[in-house]
């Protein structure tokens, strides 16, 4: 059985100021929260933004030297920071959470040893939650969330980085790369990224569909590591049409 509230006037008002000073708290530690959440939002949207204006910069070409270096450099730093941003912002709407909590337990341990009163016969609304108590828990998902969210879509953009990194510089079976060539009706030479040498030292050519359809294709030429003759863009004669029958 619950015990009513005390009804002397000076107990009453002293009950009060007990409360006003908890609940002004309480407030501060969700105004933390909610700063904390709103600067790790901003700072996140301009490193996306920066990660993706560095992204376009690199793609589109025409840099040298310390450009290139300091481009990849900016690229590969970006997740990184942007996952400790979000840590420390996860642990810092922790620290707030971990705050009021105290505050609760110690403002029932105030009603019960001062006052003689629970939480629940107070009159008073309670410090979060407004009587549930998993409401404040709830409310706070999101600002625990968040952060979480970035910090996987960081980690995740510098595992495709690594892996990209690897797989473009990593040595290369066969011998020395080559481009592959292959003629086009217009007597121009249409390069293709660059590959290896296939083993036995043998260029990989494409056939094109002229010389397909017609069965003429050109033998593959020979190749060897020391080569550099196959890097070379060399000039097609132009293919003259059948005269008419």
């Amino acid at each position: 059985m619950s015990i009513r509230a005390p009804l002397n006037p000076r107990i009453l008002s002293r009950l009060l100021k007990h409360y006003a000073a908890f609940r002004a708290y309480v407030e501060h530690e969700d105004a933390l929260v909610n700063n904390r959440v709103l600067w790790n939002i901003n700072i996140q949207g301009f490193l996306f933004a920066t990660y993706g204006i560095s992204l376009q910069k690199l793609a589109q070409g025409g840099h040298h030297g310390p450009e290139v270096f300091l481009l990849q450099f900016l690229i590969g730093i970006l997740p990184v920071l942007g996952a400790s941003i979000s840590y420390y912002s996860w642990r810092g709407v922790q620290a707030a959470q971990s705050s009021i909590r105290n505050l609760e337990d110690k403002w029932n341990g105030v009603l019960k040893d001062e006052y003689l009163l629970s939480e629940d016969s107070s009159m008073l609304p309670w410090l979060t939650g407004g009587g549930a108590k998993q409401a404040h828990d709830k409310g706070l998902e999101a600002p625990l969330g968040v952060p979480r969210l970035f910090i996987i879509t960081w980690l995740a953009i510098l595992c495709v980085e690594i892996v990209f990194w690897a797989i473009v510089h990593a040595p290369h079976s066969g011998g020395t790369p080559i481009r592959i060539t292959a003629p086009t009706t217009r007597g121009a030479v249409s390069i293709t990224p660059i590959l290896p040498i296939t083993p036995g030292g043998m260029e990989r050519r494409i056939p094109s569909a002229v010389e397909r359809s017609a069965g003429t294709e050109r033998p593959v030429s020979r190749a060897t590591p020391g080569d550099r003759s196959s890097l070379q863009t060399r000039p097609r004669r132009p293919l003259t049409p059948p005269p008419p029958t």
